[in-house]
């Protein structure tokens, strides 16, 4: 199998049937993007995709891309899985998220000559 411009397997490229092995069914690819766009108002890049569904296979992953690029719809992915999927348990996400928030209002007090009033991270 060739990988996509992005480096993971499409799911054109995917052999049929491959499983979710931590979930109850596998969930096809359109009936998840349609529950995405429907919960965030639009589809998911293609990449966001692959990259959720390798790790739905049961691949480690990981995502490299810039601030605000859209690595969280990949989380989003998964949670919106779980739940399609009739999964029973739980999905913890462990993410920093809350610390760059913190970075992103100071910076853009900064930027706009004021000063910001959450305090500066150690």
């Amino acid at each position: 199998m060739l990988p996509s411009q992005s480096g993971v397997e499409t799911s054109a490229q995917k052999p049929a049937g491959k499983s979710w092995p931590r979930f109850s069914k596998k969930v096809e690819e359109e009936e998840l993007i349609e529950a995405a766009k429907g919960s965030f108002g639009y589809k998911p890049h293609q990449w966001q995709l692959e990259a959720a569904i390798k790790v739905l296979e049961g691949n480690d992953g990981i995502v490299i891309a810039g601030t605000g690029k859209g690595k969280t719809m990949v989380f989003a992915l998964l949670g919106l899985a779980v739940k399609l999927s009739g999964t029973k348990g739980y999905y913890i996400i462990v993410s920093p998220l809350k610390a760059l928030e913190g970075d992103q209002v100071r910076l853009a007090f900064v930027a706009r000559g004021l000063e910001c009033p959450l305090k500066q991270r150690a």
